[in-house]
């Protein structure tokens, strides 16, 4: 056939300091769904490894990144932001 073989995943991985944030729009308002330090992507859409959120205890003092438990694989746009790394993100629950 006579093409080059063209890899049908591409992979995004952050090292140590930024993290990625999946972004998506309601009512024109963008919200952050979770961070993430490694993705595979291709045409159909974006597997991210070892997602996590934002949890606080509730006099907000004090702030914790707690695991989705699973991997996230997202099949709609969505926008991908690279963010400085902050303390609470290194305190998995």
């Amino acid at each position: 056939m006579g093409g080059d073989l063209i890899e049908p995943y591409r992979m995004i991985e952050c090292a140590e300091g930024p993290v990625l944030a999946v972004l998506y729009t309601c009512h024109g308002v963008e919200f952050i769904h979770c961070y993430y330090r490694k993705a595979l992507f291709d045409q159909w859409g974006l597997h991210c490894s070892k997602p996590f959120y934002r949890t606080s205890e509730p006099g907000c003092r004090r702030s914790w990144a707690e695991s989705m438990g699973k991997d996230l694989f997202l099949f709609y746009a969505t926008r991908l932001d690279i963010v400085p790394e902050e303390d609470w993100m290194t305190n998995v629950c």
